[in-house]
């Protein structure tokens, strides 16, 4: 719609410009009686040198007028191209918000759960006995509708009365090149790592004084090679012979990249 008007009117200006000027110059130019008049009685040259001054200046309002045309055209042309610049601009970002949308909507989406967890019995070490727990493992599946290629996951855990402010994992494991997450659960094991805690953390646990988090954090490579991150916390909560783990929203501890 804009390019049709914008055609029209150049049209307008180019064709009106020129034939407004030249009816003007052909109806309204002044007479040679009149500046025989406007002399005062002067000689014939007299009035003929004045009869040409006032057509040079007639013929510069004119040249005036026709220029002041051909500036308003040329400043509705950059009204023109701004305007069709915003649009453009516009275009491509919907189209990159588009392309980035379908995009996501195809990435990889992993869900992380628990495995057995279980407290170890205390084990002395250098004359010094030591309490600590055992996670099994961790499930990773992924739910999206492309594979996730693990590179390594990182785990740490806390306690006391709150999480630090920022994760710190304490131990990393690599996946083989070979693993492919798809929606069927894969266990990593972390069986073999014991994480020691305070000897009244147990107790603590079960009089709810206290608090115990595991988390981890996967990191990934999504279809185009590109890396990803998928954080995740749980909050063990001590019951009387068993326990179980829920899930804890900090957001710092369930980042999604």
């Amino acid at each position: 719609m804009w390019k049709i008007v914008k055609i029209g009117v150049s049209a307008l200006f180019i064709v009106a410009a020129p034939i407004g000027a030249w009816v003007a110059v052909q109806y309204n130019e002044p007479s040679k009686q009149e500046a025989v008049q406007e002399a005062n009685n002067q000689s014939e040259i007299k009035a003929v040198d004045i009869l040409s001054s006032e057509r040079v200046a007639y013929y510069t309002k004119v040249l005036a007028i026709f220029t002041a045309v051909l500036s308003a055209f040329g400043l509705l042309q950059i009204f023109f191209l701004i305007r069709a610049d915003k649009n453009a601009k516009s275009a491509a970002d919907a189209a990159s918000l588009s392309a980035r949308a379908a995009i996501a909507i195809e990435l990889p989406i992993i869900r992380a759960e628990p495995s057995d967890f279980r407290w170890n019995l205390p084990k002395k070490v250098d004359d010094q006995v030591r309490h600590s727990f055992n996670i099994n493992g961790i499930y990773f599946s992924n739910l999206g509708r492309t594979k996730a290629f693990p590179i390594e996951v990182r785990f740490g855990y806390s306690a006391g009365d709150e999480l630090p402010a920022t994760p710190v994992y304490s131990f990393t494991k690599d996946f083989s090149v070979s693993v492919v997450l798809e929606a069927e659960p894969l266990l990593k094991v972390l069986r073999e790592i014991d994480f020691e805690v305070p000897p009244d953390l147990f107790d603590k646990l079960r009089a709810s004084s206290a608090k115990l988090w595991i988390y981890c954090n996967l990191i990934y490579l999504d279809f185009m090679q590109k890396r990803h991150e998928a954080a995740f916390c749980w909050e063990r909560f001590q019951r009387p012979g068993s326990g179980v783990f829920r899930d804890d929203p900090t957001p710092a501890y369930n980042k999604k990249t």
